[in-house]
């Protein structure tokens, strides 16, 4: 069966154009878990972006660290607002993570 643009198949992506996500990354629905965006994120690293396996699993423990810390808040990945990233930035200082390691985070999260 053929989509139309704009329309959510069986997987959550939505195809054509005025997709939520850039490089049709799945949108917001029930069946779809933040494990499943992350892994389908770093597919999208590797695959579309070319990145090396080391920085895609820097990447994935980083997205895995925000959802970790967006669970403890009773958020999940596509319900995020800049709030919880900041809150998250915070989290990290107050840990004593170094300003490197938090900017790379930060990259990640603009990039997802």
């Amino acid at each position: 069966m053929w989509l139309g643009l704009g329309e959510v198949d069986t997987w959550g992506w939505r195809w054509g154009v005025g997709s939520d996500r850039i490089g049709g990354m799945p949108v917001e629905t029930k069946t779809v878990s933040d494990v499943v965006l992350v892994r389908e994120y770093v597919t999208h690293l590797k695959v579309e972006r070319g990145l090396r396996p080391l920085s895609c699993e820097a990447y994935q423990r980083d997205l895995e660290m925000f959802t970790e810390f967006l669970e403890g808040v009773g958020a999940g990945l596509m319900r995020a607002e800049q709030a919880h990233v900041s809150g998250f930035m915070q989290h990290l200082r107050e840990h004593g993570i170094e300003s490197r390691s938090i900017a790379r985070k930060l990259s990640c999260l603009r990039g997802f």
